[in-house]
């Protein structure tokens, strides 16, 4: 019997060892593209955007723009340096990354690669293609 209960305390504190995604991780990042960023070894893919590929090229008022560099280096520039935490959003990974909200401090990264016009805000948008 106390074996039994040693063999389940253990499964309780090991929590999500076995149950998926992490519900956050908390370090120095750097971008993959504009919607992926590596934390500490981890992939994680931001919640709720589609960014321009890495190797993107697009056309605005009739130049070619590097489209996806662009994504890509801004936001590398958001997260060098600084102390990123992302937040799991949802419970289901994508290709084997867990979907999260990401912050440096108060400024959701998600958010602000909308803003800047380098990624579509699929939460409010249908036309996102699945990952």
């Amino acid at each position: 019997m106390i074996w039994l209960m040693a063999c389940l305390m253990s499964v309780v504190m090991m929590g999500s060892a076995w149950g998926g995604p992490p519900s956050e991780v908390v370090g120095q990042a750097y971008a993959r593209d504009g919607d992926d960023l590596v934390i500490d070894g981890k992939r994680i893919r931001l919640h709720g955007i589609d960014a321009f590929e890495r190797n993107q090229i697009c056309i605005k008022d009739g130049t070619v723009w590097p489209c996806g560099m662009e994504a890509w280096r801004n936001l590398q520039e958001l997260v060098a340096g600084q102390q990123v935490r992302c937040v799991l959003a949802q419970a289901n990974e994508t290709r084997g990354r867990p979907v999260m909200r990401c912050y440096t401090g108060v400024l959701e990264l998600n958010a602000e690669m909308v803003r800047l016009g380098l990624a579509v805000d699929c939460v409010r948008q249908n036309y996102c293609a699945p990952r």
